[in-house]
């Protein structure tokens, strides 16, 4: 995630945080420069965001204090 909805993200998304993810999946592939296999790791792009759980479960989750405020439900 880029932008505002990293910036959201980072606000009130936490550990066990329960959130909902649309976009696509790919996968990048190279070759170890010092074992020559081969290997690769996921790219996730987010299109949106939800959060799932209810204001309270965010709160209580990960040990955080209130996040203060109303926050979006979806960005």
């Amino acid at each position: 995630m880029w932008g505002k909805k990293a910036e959201v993200a980072a606000q009130y998304v936490r550990k066990g945080s329960l959130i909902g993810v649309t976009g696509s999946l790919k996968f990048e592939y190279w070759n170890d420069r010092s074992t020559g296999a081969q290997r690769s790791k996921p790219i996730i792009s987010v299109d949106s965001l939800e959060l799932l759980g209810s204001k309270q479960d965010n709160e209580q989750g990960g040990g955080h204090s209130s996040m203060g405020g109303g926050y979006p439900d979806e960005f």
